[in-house]
């Protein structure tokens, strides 16, 4: 009666084992609630929305350019309209850029990620495979012999208890090595996501830089357009001339005021505002025809850096009709210089600069009829030929 009693609770205990490693090995990967990470870190967020808000802007500009008449009124405007789209496409491919390289990091960390769970898994595998290989060569029946040839019901306990232990123990290494595997297949599948987005990324940063070579060339080339047609061109230049006027007096003024409160000059000499193989003036200070010309013109390529040609602090960074994008920085002493008909400015009102310090990229931007730098030297406000304070370098 007692051993058919022990072979009862024998048996039992097996079942109960069997039925143990039957759930766990039969459960599904991912059963278990861990969670990876998603792509939804505050620094991607950041960019992504930024994105979306210039994409919205160019949206509008787009509807504005469709909804203005067919006049000369249309023809300036859509030049101002060229020129702020191709400051909107610049700051997108900025974005698109930091997205990327975010992206990039998200994904060199999964990596890491990864690679550590993998040696960890296989270290959980060896132990898994070292239990397998002693229950083999040990056999089950080890455990039933434990048990029936106990000599009293004390040792019976006993051995009982220590059997539970070892399946206990076995259970729980293929419990976390099945987690473990369930872990490691989401942080595979949040790396998938992350590598989707940065190539979509990719894609629309593709498209965006050939959108920005077109318009570069669509505004380079818009005034040169016009010249087909000498009555609306003539009126364009006289607008201009009258807004380039009215922000000429402008400046006039508020470099009188800031001479009054920055009477020292920094000193030391000027130096040139582009890059030495761009040497030739396409058209110098002075008249040229009934205009005036208030600085030099430096032709150079698209997207060339412009330099400062001398520490001070930025007066102005803003678009004007005429000047287009354009820089002014205060040197003291009345002292000033002007940067106009830039594709990009790379510094804000209220920032020092230094000699040589990188302030913008040069494009063609405002009344332009090509990429070039224009470059004015002003003392308390006024004009002055620049070549008398710097020279091309040789």
């Amino acid at each position: 009666m007692l051993k058919n009693q022990k072979k009862s609770r024998v048996f039992l205990l097996i079942s109960l084992f069997v039925s143990l490693v039957f759930v766990l090995t039969a459960a599904p990967a991912g059963y278990f609630d861990v969670t990876a990470k998603k792509v939804g870190e505050s620094d991607v967020k950041n960019i992504e929305t930024q994105l979306a808000n210039i994409e919205s802007k160019l949206n509008k500009l787009e509807k504005d350019i469709q909804n203005t008449d067919s006049t000369l009124e249309k023809e300036l405007r859509e030049k101002t309209y060229i020129d702020t789209e191709l400051t909107l496409v610049g700051s997108s491919i900025d974005y698109a850029e930091q997205l990327v390289y975010a992206y990039s990091n998200k994904i060199a960390e999964k990596e890491k990620e990864i690679a550590d769970m993998e040696a960890k898994i296989e270290s959980k595998y060896d132990e898994f495979e070292e239990w397998i290989l002693m229950s083999y060569e040990n056999g089950d029946v080890s455990y039933i012999q434990m048990l029936l040839s106990t000599k009293d019901f004390k040792e019976f306990l006993s051995n009982t208890e220590q059997i539970a232990n070892i399946i206990e123990y076995q259970n729980l290494l293929m419990e976390d090595l099945d987690i473990s595997l369930a872990k490691l297949k989401q942080e595979k599948e949040a790396l998938d996501i992350y590598k989707t987005e940065q190539l979509k990324t990719r894609s629309t940063l593709n498209e965006q830089k050939a959108r920005m070579d077109n318009l570069a060339a669509k505004s380079a080339n818009y005034i040169s357009q016009l010249e087909k047609d000498r009555t609306r061109l003539e009126a364009q230049k006289a607008e201009s001339e009258k807004q380039l006027e009215i922000l000429n007096q402008e400046l006039i003024e508020l470099l009188e005021k800031i001479a009054q409160q920055n009477a020292v000059f920094i000193g030391g000499a000027y130096m040139w505002p582009a890059q030495s193989e761009y040497t030739r003036i396409s058209s110098g200070y002075g008249y040229r025809g009934r205009e005036f010309h208030l600085g030099i013109d430096i032709p150079v390529g698209y997207g060339t850096e412009v330099y400062a040609a001398n520490g001070g602090k930025v007066i102005k960074s803003t678009s004007h009709y005429s000047y287009g994008n354009y820089i002014l920085i205060d040197h003291g002493g009345g002292q000033a210089t002007l940067y106009a008909h830039n594709s990009k400015l790379l510094v804000s009102e209220g920032n020092t600069v230094s000699k040589g310090d990188v302030i913008a990229l040069a494009g063609s931007t405002g009344i332009s009829s090509g990429n070039h730098i224009h470059f004015e030297i002003r003392i308390n406000g006024v004009t002055t030929d620049p070549l008398e304070y710097v020279s091309a370098p040789q």
